[in-house]
C-alpha cells in the first residue's frame, strides 16, 4: 500500500490482507514536493508559476498526470497536454 500525503509518503507491504509493519517505509517526500518540482522543471521551460492562484494550476497538473493508473488503457489514454487558463497548451512529456 503507497500513500501520499503532502509532507510525507508511506509505503507499507502487505501479505494475506496484513500490513507487514516491519516492511514499512517512511520518505519525507510527499505532494508539496512533487508540486514545487514541477514549478522548477516548467520554469525552465519559461512557464513561470509564482502566486498562489498560479500553483493551484500546478496542483491540479500534479493531480491529472501524477498517478499510478488502474491499467496500462488508463496510461495510455491519458493525454500528455494541459491547457492553461490564458490557452496555451503544454506538453507534459518534455
Amino acid at each position: 500500500v503507497v500513500e501520499c500525503g503532502d509532507s510525507t509518503s508511506k509505503c507499507t507491504a502487505v501479505h494475506e490482507g496484513q500490513p507487514l509493519l516491519h516492511a514499512a517505509v517512511q520518505a519525507n517526500y510527499g505532494g508539496a514536493d512533487v508540486i514545487d518540482t514541477l514549478v522548477h522543471l516548467l520554469g525552465n521551460r519559461g512557464i513561470l508559476f509564482t502566486t498562489n492562484a498560479e500553483r493551484e494550476i500546478v496542483r491540479d497538473i500534479e493531480r491529472r498526470f501524477a498517478f499510478v493508473p488502474n491499467t496500462v488503457e488508463d496510461f495510455k489514454s491519458a493525454p500528455p497536454t494541459y491547457e492553461l487558463p490564458d490557452g496555451q497548451i503544454i506538453d507534459i512529456t518534455q
